[in-house]
């Protein structure tokens, strides 16, 4: 059995190569020297420990990914030359193991990306027993054994990575009713938050539109980029470099449009524009809609770097429609 494991998460454009090496290594290198030392010997099983990640993958955990699909390939090598063998991929344990000693944002994140039921120490031995039996060459089962899904809402869990895996469709119900499933604020939920649309409309300034679309937007890039809350993320950050491509793109506009009540188009999102000019643009595209919630009664004010040019719009320094560039009013 092989149930070594090192995890370096982060995002695949930043990591450094040693920390690839040293995440693959123990299952790759780990799995082919067991797979020969235990050449010509007559097992009961060959078990090998993989991760939910390595059917479903994983954003920040690319190379812990790509080693248990790699098992995964050993395995079904072995079944071929008439050897036992299989491969475990549990969702989340809890009680034992690497999950029970994690930090309390890894957690939330794997819950909000992931959506696997919790599994116990008893669930785990069922598990291998399970892999026991379907390892073994006459067996006629599948040596590739996954636990933990449960079925999800889209509109509860918008963020799980395995909505567009059509070999997990089955798992998704678009029939959940959200206000049900939302839970209370003591649970850390999201009752819990306040959502963006209603800090918007107790705004009294576009400024402080802006603050809170771009905090809104920030979480959002947290969870779709995997990313800690003590990962720092500035205004100034550009999506693109942070390593959004076009799939989590599209999951941004959805979110512009759905929380924020505006449309950003994809192209602006990958363009290079900061998460502050993002968000600066937003607020500007809601200025008529929340001018009834300045304080006062009175007009709420352009945000800090957006001009008029013949009654367009133009945040920092971006061209209107005409071609015009931070012209005056």
């Amino acid at each position: 059995m092989n149930g070594a494991m090192i995890l370096a998460d982060q995002l695949f454009s930043k990591m450094p190569f040693r920390d690839w090496l040293a995440t693959v290594r123990p299952k790759v290198e780990g799995s082919i020297l067991l797979d020969e030392l235990c050449a010509g010997k007559d097992l009961d099983f060959f078990i090998l420990m993989g991760s939910i990640s390595g059917p479903i993958g994983n954003r920040s955990q690319s190379p812990y990914a790509a080693a248990n699909t790699f098992m995964s390939g050993l395995i079904q090598g072995r079944r071929k030359r008439g050897l036992p063998g299989s491969i475990i991929n549990p969702g989340q344990i809890v009680g034992v193991g690497y999950v029970s000693n994690a930090d309390a944002w890894l957690l939330k994140h794997l819950e909000s990306v992931v959506g696997c039921y919790h599994m116990s120490e008893q669930d785990l031995h069922e598990l291998f027993a399970e892999g026991i039996l379907a390892g073994r060459p006459d067996s006629g089962r599948n040596p590739e054994i996954i636990a933990g899904f449960r079925r999800a809402s889209p509109a509860d869990q918008p963020d799980i990575l395995w909505y567009r895996n059509p070999k997990t469709w089955h798992f998704i119900d678009h029939f959940v009713d959200s206000s049900a499933q939302s839970g209370d604020a003591s649970s850390g939920g999201k009752a819990a938050r306040v959502p963006v649309k209603e800090q918007l409309a107790a705004a009294a300034s576009a400024d402080e539109v802006a603050a809170v679309v771009e905090a809104g937007f920030v979480a959002k890039l947290r969870g779709k980029l995997q990313m800690s809350d003590e990962a720092a993320v500035a205004g100034d950050d550009v999506p693109a470099e942070l390593g959004v491509d076009s799939l989590i793109a599209v999951d941004l506009r959805a979110w512009f449009v759905k929380e924020v009540g505006v449309d950003m188009p994809v192209l602006k999102i990958l363009g290079g524009s900061s998460i502050g000019q993002l968000a600066g643009e937003a607020a500007a595209k809601l200025l008529p809609a929340l001018g009834q919630f300045a304080s006062g009664g009175g007009k709420v004010q352009e945000p800090n770097g957006v001009k008029h040019v013949n009654g367009v719009k133009n945040v920092n320094g971006v061209m209107n429609g005409n071609g015009v560039k931070n012209g005056g009013d």
